[in-house]
């Protein structure tokens, strides 16, 4: 073997005895991570080939190396030779992405200063999905090592370049190196044949921004999970007495609960001409405000109104016909008495958190004309750049949620139009990693000829739930015939 198989052949090993050595995504990473007994005796059987090839290129790469080290010396240059294996003069450049020179027993601390230091060279991400990105590392639920390893594979100049060729449909233009980082990124995917979106561009990533008209992902609980639902533990406080002295204690147990919530797929398909695609130089804003603005508005319904059956269950799913629902006050209307009465019965533990109102924009109009007179402060507006206040606590919109004057005492329906609670016991779940899959050609319906057009497939996986119904009010205004 030449220099450069030897190389390849180490790489390849490498990444085996990386696999071998990491945890399933399921895995609890409070504990230590041990191999079975096949797997270890294969983990030996590699690192004894990995000995034989490190001797060779060591012999290869002797002058190379004692020539490399000295003009790193002498030019200051800050990158570093790769000694994981103690191969001298395997010197790689200073790319943090270069998954080639991540050890096998890396950890997430040692992948995130790569990650950081990458995003600190970056300058074509905006600062704010920088911070979102780190943000959705440290709050991954589960494996968080795939995660890093994700962003590590995705996050390269090299990869969203590749990226970009292949969604113009110019894989065939690929280099060497864009070949080899598509390769490994694949592998990270749930699917053959997609391309795991770049990090920087990914809406299960770096989120949405604060202008939505969509406020729940702002306000709820968002978590990231690399498995295929989330589960936490749930339970009330304990049961204090007091007691006097010298008397038996009584049980003061607490029943946990145990909620789960899984990930639905959410898919999009794009259809674009083949000249759009090959003209598509602002690929990377393009694509990243599309998707971002795609997911957004099929989850401004889902996480209000969501069935829970292939998708996530909405709020008001959750909280319709439960102990949480308040009716009106008075016959079929909306009165300033519906608002005094759903904040009285959110319970005290909730509001301490500062409880937000969420509602339509004609909702709230309704409720600004209930204080005629001001002299209540019933609506408070603050100071330019400060949020407006309903009774002391910031209110969101949602053009999802039921509109007050809309309202029809002529028919029998629900009305929920206004909602309060701690929104932090309402749990968004991503299950990390969006995947774009290009359909090269698309044909026509009539003769099934080429149309000229190619499609992209893009899709992730989200859910949603309350874990604590108690923690909300919902306001149903019902009426009937």
């Amino acid at each position: 073997m030449d220099i450069k198989e030897l190389e390849q052949r180490w790489r390849s090993l490498a990444n085996e005895m990386e696999a071998l050595t990491t945890p399933p995504d399921d895995f609890d990473e409070s504990e230590p991570f041990v191999m079975d007994e096949k797997a270890a005796a294969r983990f030996d059987e590699l690192e004894g080939e990995v000995a034989s090839i490190e001797g060779q290129i060591a012999t290869i790469r002797r002058r190379e190396s004692a020539i490399s080290r000295s003009q790193l010396h002498e030019s200051g240059d800050d990158r570093q030779t790769s000694t994981r294996f103690g191969v001298p003069g395997v010197n790689y450049n200073r790319d943090p992405y270069d998954v080639t020179t991540i050890g096998i027993d890396a950890t997430v601390d040692e992948m995130r200063g790569r990650i950081e230091t990458g995003l600190e060279r970056d300058r074509v991400t905006p600062d704010s999905c920088k911070d979102e990105a780190m943000r959705t590392l440290d709050r991954v639920h589960g494996n968080k090592s795939s995660v890093a390893r994700l962003y590590l594979a995705t996050g390269s100049t090299k990869y969203r370049s590749a990226f970009a060729k292949a969604i113009a449909g110019q894989e065939a233009q690929w280099t060497d190196d864009e070949r080899l980082v598509m390769a490994r990124a694949q592998s990270l995917t749930d699917a053959a044949g997609g391309y795991a979106v770049p990090f920087t561009l990914d809406p299960t990533i770096i989120g949405t921004d604060a202008g939505s008209i969509n406020p729940m992902r702002r306000i709820s609980r968002v978590v990231q999970t690399t498995t295929d639902s989330w589960n936490g533990v749930t339970g009330p406080a304990v049961s204090f007495t007091w007691r006097a002295e010298g008397v038996e204690e009584t049980d003061a147990a607490i029943t946990l609960a145990q909620p789960s919530i899984p990930v639905h797929k959410l898919a999009g398909f794009v259809p674009f001409s083949i000249e759009v695609g090959s003209d598509w130089a602002a690929i990377d804003s393009d694509l990243r405000n599309a998707m971002i603005e795609g997911r957004d508005n099929a989850e401004a319904t889902a996480h209000i109104n969501g069935t829970g059956s292939g998708q996530p269950t909405g709020i008001i799913t959750a909280l319709d016909g439960g102990a949480s629902e308040v009716a009106q006050a008075t016959g079929e209307t909306f009165t300033a008495e519906d608002v005094y009465n759903l904040q009285r019965q959110l319970p005290p533990r909730h509001r301490m958190t500062t409880p937000r109102w969420v509602m339509n924009i004609g909702t709230a109009n309704d409720i600004r004309q209930f204080d005629t007179g001001g002299g209540g402060n019933f609506w408070t507006s603050l100071a330019p750049g400060a949020p407006e206040t309903l009774l002391g606590w910031p209110w969101e919109e949602s053009s999802v949620m039921d509109d007050s004057p809309d309202i029809n005492p002529a028919v029998t329906a629900d009305n929920f139009i206004l909602l309060v609670g701690n929104f932090s016991r309402y749990i968004i779940v991503d299950r990390v990693g969006m995947t774009v899959e290009l359909i090269p050609h698309l044909f026509g319906g009539t003769a099934n000829y080429p149309t000229g057009q190619r499609g992209l497939y893009a899709y992730l996986r989200s859910g949603a739930d309350s874990v604590d119904d108690n923690a909300f009010r919902l306001l149903n205004v019902a009426t009937t015939l």
